[in-house]
């Protein structure tokens, strides 16, 4: 049972924490199972086919600080991603790289000189209230901040067919208008063609990015579907603590089934947990 919420009609609901919902009647949250992921669906016309790909799965990561803004230690960050990521490298079923400048210019030239599975964005994100759009805090040439649109950062990976998932761990990376549906930073990536979001809405700790980092790309090259992948990354989130931050990543997706690679060697396994379709919420 794959539930999707269907919210375009609606979107003055698209604020709600839907990612806690629970069932009274076996007293557990419907996103903690594989069996019953979470997705806040989004209708678009281009039909999304699974691509075809041998591990190991490519990460390009993006880590921004940009001067004037409250810092992040960029090293710090970067180690946290690389130590969960550990593993899954040192098995070849992961390759990670670091954006060396992250300026929008870098990205797009990183982008056409690689083909990337994924695109990881560590660093300060904002809604704009006035554009109604979601903003991500990149860099310019001198180190100074770069607001960049959601709009402008999907024209610059719309061309990439290979690259059909985006994480965002930046804050209000997961919020969107009550007026348009497309308005937040991962909604308006999805409407440019990202077959898959994740973003977070709340503040997730560091501990607890790790915890997602690992458990959810470990579960992709596993050959799980991207809403399951994230169930299994909702559990990791729970052992560490029992806490409430499971619910933080919210994923918006276009594709029906949430198969966005297919691992050959992997389809007999993977096809065990992947749930049925049902029709949107």
């Amino acid at each position: 049972l794959r539930l999707r919420l269907r919210l375009t009609g609606t979107p003055e609901l698209t604020d709600l924490p839907w990612e806690f919902l629970h069932n009274p009647t076996f007293n557990r949250f419907l996103a903690l199972s594989s069996q019953t992921p979470l997705v806040r669906y989004l209708e678009m016309p281009e039909r999304v086919r699974p691509l075809s790909i041998s591990l190991p799965l490519r990460i390009l990561a993006v880590i921004s600080s940009p001067r004037g803004y409250p810092p992040l230690n960029v090293e710090d960050e970067w180690q946290r991603l690389s130590t969960a990521l550990a593993d899954l490298q040192a098995h070849g079923l992961v390759q990670l790289e670091r954006l060396a400048a992250p300026t929008l210019s870098a990205l797009q030239r990183q982008l056409r000189r690689g083909s990337y599975h994924v695109l990881h964005f560590i660093g300060h994100g904002s809604f704009d209230e006035q554009q109604q759009d979601g903003v991500l805090l990149m860099e310019d040439n001198e180190g100074y901040g770069a607001r960049v649109s959601s709009r402008d950062l999907g024209v610059i990976l719309h061309d990439h067919g290979a690259l059909r998932l985006v994480v965002l761990n930046a804050c209000e990376g997961g919020r969107s208008s009550r007026t348009d549906p497309f308005a937040g930073a991962a909604q308006s990536l999805v409407q440019q063609g990202i077959p898959a979001v994740i973003a977070m809405q709340f503040p997730v700790t560091d501990e607890a990015a790790i915890a997602f980092s690992e458990g959810f790309y470990s579960a992709l090259t596993d050959g799980y579907p991207v809403d399951g992948g994230l169930a299994e990354a909702r559990k990791g989130l729970l052992n560490i603590g029992g806490g409430t931050e499971w619910g933080t990543p919210v994923l918006y997706m276009r594709s029906p089934d949430g198969r966005l690679f297919e691992l050959p060697a992997l389809a007999e396994r993977a096809a065990s947990a992947a749930p049925a379709p049902v029709a949107p919420a």
